[in-house]
């Protein structure tokens, strides 16, 4: 009952909010995906918060923060397990986007590890990520296939920083990356 009572006020206050997207003359960009992990954020049972957004025409549709489900060895296969959860999104909004549109879309998916985006686009798999489940490689098998692209992004222009980790009051209320204006 007592969370109940906070959640009233803000949703009264956030009546008006709502998903905006841009005209003919708004940005146009395609589906865009941005994933991260913290590595063993919880000291309990050292498993690590992934997350991902995604975004049409400058508009996030599409988010999650959830603890992984497995305890990874490095902060390079906590963002390749990142990228496997972003990847089964972006799956998801492709059949989506084809069932409005009739149009294949192929997302852009950032990630600010060069690791697992090397561990993605690898064709062998090295002794290192052996011991990852296979559902894991998904991501690897569609951006070879073109049904997603990966690219990298430099760590304070990730949206999904926010997903997995508690940021400075700043970046909140300015943006990730973002500082306030002088």
């Amino acid at each position: 009952m007592t969370a109940a009572k906070r959640v009233l006020p803000y949703l009264k206050s956030t009546a008006d909010a709502k998903l905006v997207f841009p005209g003919p003359r708004g940005s146009l960009e395609g589906l865009v995906g941005y994933t991260d992990s913290d590595w063993a954020g919880d000291r309990h049972d050292w498993n690590s918060q992934g997350g991902y957004i995604f975004k049409m025409a400058g508009t996030p549709i599409s988010w999650k923060s959830k603890k992984q489900t497995v305890v990874a060895r490095s902060t390079t296969e906590a963002k390749y397990l990142a990228c496997s959860e972003a990847t089964r999104e972006a799956q998801g909004l492709i059949y989506q986007h084809r069932d409005v549109t009739s149009e294949t879309v192929v997302p852009r998916i950032h990630c600010d590890s060069n690791g697992a985006l090397s561990t993605i686009r690898s064709t062998i798999t090295s002794d290192k990520a052996k011991h990852i489940d296979v559902p894991f490689h998904n991501s690897r098998h569609l951006d070879a296939a073109g049904v997603v692209k990966f690219t990298g992004i430099d760590t304070l222009e990730n949206l999904a920083d926010v997903m997995t980790k508690a940021l400075p009051p700043e970046e909140h209320q300015y943006g990730i990356g973002l500082r306030p204006p002088r």
